[in-house]
């Protein structure tokens, strides 16, 4: 589960996102989240997630998850923080890691995973993380995206454990 660079992406979802991105950059600033328009991107909506971070302590919370990433994940984080349903202590690290290093480099990070820590290890996704700034200068959200195989159907693989999550989110989707 490594980080990657933006020439091994293959996903259509998140070179759009990451071309959108790009496009919302002036002067050498990074976008704000006033910058990212849904009307503008509605075919990368369900796979989409909005958070926030703070550095002073540590802390990533989701704002937004879309339909189609909250499905897939059997999860839908809108409101929770990062550690929220993660079970183990490696995928933790993982992720901290991720938004540490676009947070503190002010610049998308990339990653090519599998779905192992909810016993779905054939389930391969792309996705990254593109800071935004409301000053243009200081990471203090994220805008992104989730993208999965065309065949992947969601609640495949769900451990036992994960039931009642499942049961829980199938409720907030319906």
């Amino acid at each position: 589960m490594p980080l990657v660079s933006l020439s091994q992406i293959t996903s259509p979802l998140v070179l759009q996102a990451h071309d959108y991105w790009q496009g919302k950059r002036r002067d050498g600033l990074l976008p704000s989240r006033a910058n990212i328009d849904p009307a503008e991107i509605p075919r990368l909506l369900p796979n989409v997630l909005l958070s926030e971070i703070s550095l002073s302590p540590f802390e990533v919370r989701y704002r937004l998850m879309g339909t189609e990433a909250a499905a897939m994940n059997n999860l839908d984080l809108t409101g929770k923080t990062l550690h929220f349903g993660i079970p183990t202590t490696r995928w933790q690290h993982y992720w901290a890691k991720a938004y540490l290093q676009s947070a503190t480099e002010k610049e998308p990070v990339f990653g090519i995973d599998s779905y192992e820590y909810r016993d779905r290890g054939y389930l391969r996704f792309e996705w990254c993380l593109l800071p935004l700034a409301s000053d243009g200068r200081s990471v203090d959200r994220f805008f992104e995206i989730e993208a999965y195989p065309q065949n992947a159907q969601a609640r495949e693989g769900l451990q036992s454990n994960c039931q009642a999550t499942a049961a829980g989110v199938e409720k907030t989707l319906l």
